[in-house]
């Protein structure tokens, strides 16, 4: 910014003179003034705290410096102060047992009811035994209730009636006064259903946690018989670790539930026409076989199995689902005749690995198969008799890796296999096929329908035959 015009003769704008600033002196006098006397404060006076006052800080003080002193010995002994032997107050009432309504109880063991046993180092044991008719439509194991945990053992023996199975429950316990919480019960429901009901209470309130003196544990033994047939087969056992025996080619199942949760559920060999597997916060891992279904569900932890669908006209399937922990699957398909078949297979899991092959398939067979993961690698191979179409795909920065393997023609004739597939870097789909020696077709074939898929994480499709 510019100004023009001459200011020169403005006497506004030409400098003046600055006012004369008043003197100051170096020190300045005030009047004398009388200070307080040395020594003596002026406040109010108070007055004398009452005796009522006195006595009410020093409960409260008590009061305090007690519950201080508990919260500390809670903290590094784990039990309350004042007791120095129960976690619970056995005359405290305030808890329930869970029995479920459709539930009726006809036989208890409860309290001195129990047969004491030996003593098995630190613990004391009591047992109650318990025998089923096999000709029942369904005969089960239940648990219900805070100390109800433990192990189940379900085995055969040759030795056992075949008109009915044994159910051995044996108590361990610390002080014998928990066996007044302990009740092992015959129990039957609608539809000729009968079992063993194993229950203990559960708090309204959530009690003290203490020392071990205060836990039960429950091992339970179902004997089966040999060579026989089982209508139905359940168990339904929270907070217990279950292990079936090798069961697979001496009782025939046309049911079986194996249900629980906190706890592994180990499978030795199992056979069954219809079979659910169902747990939470804990594994699976086993042989399975079935002709019709097979669902094994968890969350949080693996599945590791091996796995038999036999198609005798029902096109079996397995629904296999797991959360947050690896899923690894070996799959067998087959027929009575070694040939055609239909197959239905779906398996997930989530934030980690799933790696599933097809060891056996029949020729010609149908196959529907979905695999997905997130986060976690995808790897699946194809059993050499498979031909369908196939679909794979992953995040864009992954690879989707689709391999052929060497395997010789399953059919034992020499034929070649044709595919024809595109894609790009993170997906690949198409079609596979053996081609004919004679007169061969070049067109897709759709006996089956692969699709498996993940993110953030790279994926494999192996098809053996070249």
């Amino acid at each position: 910014m510019s100004f023009t015009g001459d200011t020169k003769s403005d006497p506004a704008l030409l400098p003046q003179t600055p006012p004369k600033l008043p003197q100051y002196h170096e020190t300045q006098l005030y009047a004398d003034v009388e200070g307080h006397p040395q020594g003596v404060l002026a406040a109010p006076a108070r007055q004398p705290r009452s005796l009522a006052r006195r006595v009410l800080r020093g409960v409260l003080f008590i009061f305090v410096t007690l519950w201080i002193v508990s919260g500390i010995h809670r903290v590094f002994l784990g039990r309350p102060w004042f007791s120095r032997h129960k976690e619970f107050d056995m005359g405290d009432h305030d808890y329930y047992y869970d029995i479920p309504s459709d539930l009726i109880l006809e036989n208890c063991v409860e309290g001195d009811g129990w047969s004491v046993g030996e003593d098995d180092g630190p613990f004391s044991s009591a047992s109650a035994t318990f025998d089923v008719d096999l000709t029942v439509d369904n005969i089960y194991l239940l648990s219900r209730g805070r100390f109800s945990g433990g192990i189940v053992n379900v085995i055969t023996s040759s030795e056992q009636p075949k008109e009915f199975v044994t159910i051995d429950v044996v108590v361990k316990y610390r002080r014998h006064d928990m066996l007044d919480w302990a009740k092992a019960c015959f129990t039957s429901r609608p539809q000729n259903q009968k079992g063993v009901g194993i229950f203990t209470p559960i708090w309204r309130r959530s009690p003290r946690h203490g020392h071990d003196q205060n836990i039960l544990h429950f091992e339970t033994t179902i004997t089966l018989p040999e060579d026989v047939s089982i209508t139905s087969f359940e168990t339904d056992v929270p907070n217990t670790v279950q292990i079936i025996r090798d069961l697979g080619s001496k009782v025939d199942f046309k049911s079986v539930a194996l249900m629980g949760s906190n706890m592994p559920i180990h499978v030795e060999s199992l056979s069954a026409v219809k079979g659910l597997v169902h747990s939470s916060n804990a594994g699976i891992r086993g042989t399975f076989n079935t002709t019709s279904s097979l669902i094994l569900e968890t969350s949080n932890a693996p599945i590791a199995v091996a796995v038999g669908l036999n198609d005798d006209g029902k096109h079996p399937s397995l629904a296999a689902h797991t959360t947050n922990a690896h899923f690894d699957a070996r799959l067998s398909l087959t027929t009575p005749s070694g040939e055609l078949g239909n197959f239905t297979v779906d398996t997930t899991t989530t934030n980690s690995p799933l790696r599933v092959v097809f060891v056996d398939a029949p020729l010609d067979s149908g196959l529907e198969y979905s695999g997905r993961s997130a986060n976690g690698k995808v790897d699946v191979t194809l059993h050499p008799t498979y031909e369908g179409n196939f679909d794979m795909s992953t995040s864009r920065y992954f690879r989707a890796d689709l391999k052929f393997l060497p395997a010789p023609d399953p059919s034992g004739q020499g034929r070649k296999r044709a595919s024809f597939y595109q894609g790009d870097r993170h997906r690949n789909f198409g079609n596979t096929k053996w081609l004919e020696n004679e007169n061969p077709v070049y067109g897709p074939k759709d006996n089956g329908n692969v699709v498996i898929s993940t993110s953030n994480s790279p994926i494999v499709l192996n098809i053996l035959g070249i």
